[in-house]
């Protein structure tokens, strides 16, 4: 039996039919709906339309029944790092919006104790645990001269990183986090563990300002169960304390002596010794020209709209780069050169992009890959010509542009997803009216491998648009702006 051969069972006896009665209703043969209760045979696409119509599922019916049998065709574990990679994503773009709403706390909202605590002292609940992390880490925000934290907690505690989160991310505050975690290796070259997609989103949001201090070391976790049959598994080390914390995070010891603060610190800086760093900002390892250069190796990625190395001419260029901008020469070259390598290139790269992203191009002349104070929108005319040439490259037989369904791809960001060649990802956001362009570099093999893994997948999967589907969205967006009277630019 399978997953889904027991969820066909379930509706077979539910909707009160016979395995005869249902084979004439929805003309699929008796034997196939037979070896499919069995888990002997998986139906085909054509089949699975057929059954889900005759069985009249409800829509939530519906969902899980066709679920299950994505998840039985495909396997479980390769469908489920599949379904993770796709919320991770979403997450890209969600949380970039998230970290510029977090208003980070201007002040301390505890006050600290002027005397010195006993050598041990013990918390015995979630609240007394979260008020202790909270002391600990303003008391490096705003008192400790030697601003460092070195931490060892998983990301499950939620409380801790959005505390974090918010010191962070003020542009006041300065102090350096060295955050040590596991991540997953591949299983059995099927699927993959999916926490190191969870670490990441979770850490996506201290590399997405331009703010340096975040320091994400990575090692495997073969090991990791053996941390988790300590009590105290976990522990956050500052200058003068450290609190060891149970895997519950509902207890918790707070040392202020010396020589265990410096046992901690002697082994967390032995446990770093075997890690790696999972990111790097390319601000801070690579000049733009550097990136470039990396930027020409990708082989697939996302970005929101699709062909602006086509669109994008000197001319062009010139004449979207704002009069006012400030080094306007070198940042018309510079774009000059990004989208060139691209246009001049005979490297085949498959580019998926967002439905939704072509809309509000339609609907404010946003290009949401520049910076606001930039490059201004384009007018009407400009629009509808970007339009003309998604048609005409869609016409191309070897085009490798898919566009990702607006229902799997929720897109709240301006980001770019690029895998390059076959190690590596790089991820590039973009804020528009901070102009602010940040990109970062994951060097880790397994998350590549999940990632090219899903891009390869896409094309033949339900996620994405047909070039028909493709094809009438944008000659709907072309009348649409062709209908209007007003040719005045975008606000």
């Amino acid at each position: 039996m399978t997953l889904f051969s027991e969820t066909l069972k379930k509706q077979i006896d539910q909707c009160g039919m016979t395995v005869y009665q249902l084979a004439k209703i929805s003309c699929v043969d008796r034997t196939i709906i037979q070896k499919s209760m069995t888990g002997d045979r998986i139906p085909n696409q054509e089949a699975i339309q057929k059954l889900r119509k005759a069985l009249k599922l409800s829509p939530k019916e519906e969902a899980v029944f066709l679920e299950h049998y994505e998840m039985t065709k495909m396997g479980e574990s390769l469908f489920l790092q599949r379904k993770n990679t796709l919320q991770f994503l979403n997450a890209i773009g969600h949380t970039y919006q998230v970290v510029d709403e977090i208003k980070a706390l201007p002040v301390k909202t505890l006050e600290f104790e002027e005397n010195s605590m006993r050598d041990v002292e013990c918390f015995n609940s979630a609240l007394q645990v979260q008020k202790l992390v909270q002391i600990m880490i303003e008391e490096v925000v705003f008192r400790l001269e030697e601003k460092q934290m070195m931490i060892y907690l998983p990301f499950e505690f939620y409380f801790f990183y959005d505390l974090l989160k918010q010191y962070f991310l003020d542009e006041h505050n300065q102090f350096e986090i060295l955050n040590v975690f596991p991540i997953s290796k591949e299983c059995d070259g099927v699927g993959m563990q999916v926490n190191s997609l969870s670490a990441l989103e979770t850490i996506l949001p201290f590399l997405m300002t331009k703010k340096s201090g975040y320091y994400p070391y990575v090692y495997y976790d073969h090991d990791h169960h053996q941390d988790l049959a300590l009590i105290f598994p976990y522990y956050f080390i500052t200058e003068n304390k450290v609190a060891v914390i149970a895997a519950d995070f509902k207890r918790a010891l707070l040392y202020e002596h010396e020589t265990v603060i410096s046992a901690y610190k002697e082994a967390f800086s032995t446990l770093k010794k075997r890690c790696r760093l999972l990111t790097s900002k390319c601000s801070q390892r690579i000049s733009y020209a550097g990136e470039l250069a990396i930027m020409n190796r990708r082989t697939a990625f996302f970005e929101p709209l699709p062909c602006l190395d086509k669109f994008c001419s000197r001319v062009q260029i010139e004449k979207l780069v704002i009069s006012d901008c400030e080094q306007r020469e070198t940042v018309i070259e510079f774009i000059h050169q990004f989208y060139r390598q691209y246009a001049d290139s005979d490297r085949k790269r498959r580019c998926y992009f967002s439905i939704k992203s072509l809309r509000q191009l339609a609907e404010t002349g946003s290009l949401i890959n520049f910076p606001a104070p930039v490059v201004r929108p384009l007018d009407k005319h400009e629009t509808v010509a970007y339009f003309v040439l998604l048609l005409e490259e869609l016409e191309v037989v070897e085009a490798q542009l898919f566009a990702i369904r607006e229902n799997v791809l929720k897109q709240e960001g301006a980001f770019e997803l690029n895998l390059i060649e076959s190690s590596d990802v790089l991820i590039r956001f973009y804020h528009r009216e901070k102009a602010l362009l940040n990109s970062v570099l994951i060097d880790e093999r397994n998350i590549s491998q999940m990632i090219i893994d899903f891009f390869e997948f896409l094309p033949d999967s339900k996620w994405i648009c047909t070039t028909k589907e493709i094809k009438d969205e944008i000659k709907g967006l072309i009348t649409g702006l062709q209908a209007s009277k007003n040719e005045e630019m975008f606000c």
